[in-house]
């Protein structure tokens, strides 16, 4: 009975729409902006810049095609509850990366995502605890990983893997 509510909970926080936005909602996009829900707009609260909610698709991503746009977490003010919220990593990238720790996964101390000289780029640092460490292949800033922060320290938990 525990398993088909948590189930049925999940179900219902991965079909979050547009539609379930109500005003004063703190909202943060794939990018780490977070926002205020206004009618009709978004007001990004460190830029003071408004994104019209009609650039959004029902599913909460950006029509302008960019993912660094896209609604990743949708939080009511009134208890700070998080009602709504997309992992660090989409399913593609944990299976990617899980297969590929699979054979040290226990080793893993943490991973981290870091900018190459090039600056539209980014690569994916694994530290482990034998002092070992692994650079994976560098990837377009704005196509891959945009969940995780650059710099920032994640464990194998923390990224859902």
């Amino acid at each position: 009975m525990r398993k088909q509510r948590r189930s049925n909970m999940q179900e219902k926080i991965n079909k979050f729409t547009k539609k379930d936005l109500k005003v004063e909602d703190i909202v943060t996009l794939a990018c780490g902006l977070k926002g205020i829900v206004l009618p009709n707009c978004i007001c990004l609260l460190k830029t003071k810049t408004q994104l019209n909610l009609d650039y959004y698709t029902n599913d909460l991503k950006s029509k302008l095609f960019l993912e660094a746009l896209e609604i990743v977490k949708v939080e009511r003010t009134m208890k700070l509850d998080v009602i709504y919220e997309k992992g660090i990593l989409d399913d593609v990238e944990k299976r990617y990366l899980k297969n590929f720790l699979n054979p040290f996964r226990k080793k893993v101390k943490y991973i981290q995502k870091i900018k190459s000289p090039n600056p539209l780029d980014t690569y994916l640092f694994i530290q482990l605890a034998d002092k070992e460490k692994i650079d994976l292949p560098n990837f377009n800033i704005n196509e891959m990983y945009l969940g995780m922060e650059l710099d920032k320290q994640y464990t194998l938990e923390e990224l859902g893997i």
